[in-house]
């Protein structure tokens, strides 16, 4: 079971409101190895954050940008729970006087990101995530909404510093957009994408702590990333990571034809949009795919189907599984000894409802399809236990 949102958001709110604020143009600063500033703010919202994270969940352990690098990567190796932390991000903003800065916090589990918050004071904006539930600002649903403008006449916020020298010459020589600006601070840049202020967005190289959370609520309010390389942002991993954004799916794709060349269904963030999703799935297969939920035994339209043919994805339409290795195994849900290819499903550690499982999912848009045990039939002994609701029947 996941950590109450509301709880967390409370705790975040009240100790930027009283650790941070107060000390906004009121203290000094020092610069650290690595360039960045740190400011007494950041220390004493680390300090506050991390002890009444261990008082209110003690099992989870804790990732901060304050620690050595050595503890980074180790807890990020060995940790199944993690708390990801960014007590003051845009912290030469907050040394500056420039009122754009803001407290992150995520939560991983086994590799993903599940919760994300990402508190505003200045402006009291609350911007958070819950995997597979969705996104809110200040309580409200957060969505992505298409955008009237063309790229031309688009707004962009770009990072340049952190940008290669022959991408930024290309930028200034032949920019796609009509205008740019940089807020500081990149927590509240994916949020702020996420709240459709702004149609673009790029950054050169951000860190973990940076992107955590933004990834999933972007993602939840069903807005559009990669990287320059056509991947998936969110790895946990030190590494650093470019981003491209747009809430917008047509300028998102123009603008990775733009920097990188490709299309945008030949990378990772062309996931299926969640609100056309809405719309073409049933309440149930929604919930079920989108949301990890399970139908109930022996009620699903396929778990004794015997016609012969092909399973696709419910959601995009990708071949899954063949009636040729599907069998009765009296579960009460479709099962198969392996799918239809071995790239055709991804496998995910799932530890809720108390119990470890693996989970399967949708190599090609992300979607829950159920779990694989090892007490299937030869030649793999592997049982794929599926949801008929994410499944789509091709006779043949």
């Amino acid at each position: 079971m996941l950590p109450d949102l509301k709880t967390l958001e409370n705790l975040i709110r009240d100790v930027a409101q009283q650790e941070i604020l107060p000390r906004f143009n009121q203290v000094g600063f020092e610069v650290k190895d690595d360039g960045s500033l740190l400011t007494e703010a950041d220390l004493s919202a680390d300090k506050r954050i991390r002890q009444s994270l261990a008082e209110l969940y003690p099992a989870i352990t804790f990732l901060s940008e304050e620690m050595d690098l050595t503890v980074q990567e180790s807890l990020l190796q060995n940790s199944r729970h993690l708390w990801c932390l960014d007590p003051l991000d845009g912290t030469s903003n907050f040394a500056a006087g420039i009122p754009l800065f803001a407290t992150s916090l995520a939560l991983f589990v086994n590799g993903e990101v599940k919760i994300g918050i990402t508190y505003d004071p200045v402006r009291d904006e609350m911007f958070s995530a819950v995997k597979g539930q969705g996104a809110w600002l200040n309580g409200e649903d957060l969505l992505c909404k298409p955008s009237s403008f063309s790229l031309d006449k688009s707004i962009a916020i770009v990072d340049f510093k952190r940008l290669k020298p022959d991408l930024v010459q290309r930028l200034f020589s032949d920019a796609p957009y009509k205008s740019q600006r940089n807020l500081g601070s990149c927590v509240l840049e994916w949020a702020w994408m996420a709240a459709n202020r702004g149609h673009l967005y790029l950054h050169g190289g951000m860190k973990l702590w940076d992107l955590a959370a933004g990834t999933l609520i972007l993602e939840e309010a069903g807005g559009y990333a990669c990287t320059l390389e056509g991947e998936t942002v969110f790895r946990q991993a030190m590494q650093v990571r470019s981003v491209l954004i747009s809430p917008d799916k047509s300028l998102f794709a123009a603008w990775v034809l733009y920097l990188t060349g490709l299309k945008v269904d030949e990378t990772e963030g062309a996931n299926t949009d969640k609100h056309q999703l809405k719309q073409k799935l049933t309440e149930e297969e929604y919930k079920i795919t989108q949301e990890g939920a399970t139908e109930p035994a022996f009620t699903g339209k396929y778990y004794q189907n015997t016609e012969s043919g092909i399973y696709h994805c419910i959601c995009c339409e990708s071949a899954l599984f063949s009636s040729d290795e599907k069998y009765d195994s009296g579960s009460g849900w479709p099962s198969y000894w392996q799918p239809v290819t071995e790239d055709a499903v991804i496998e995910i550690t799932d530890s809720t409802h108390g119990m470890t499982r693996v989970e399967i999912r949708c190599a090609n848009c992300d979607a829950h399809l159920g779990h694989v045990f090892p007490d299937g039939p030869q030649p793999t002994g592997l049982r794929y236990c599926i949801n008929s609701a994410s499944l789509d029947f091709e006779k043949q």
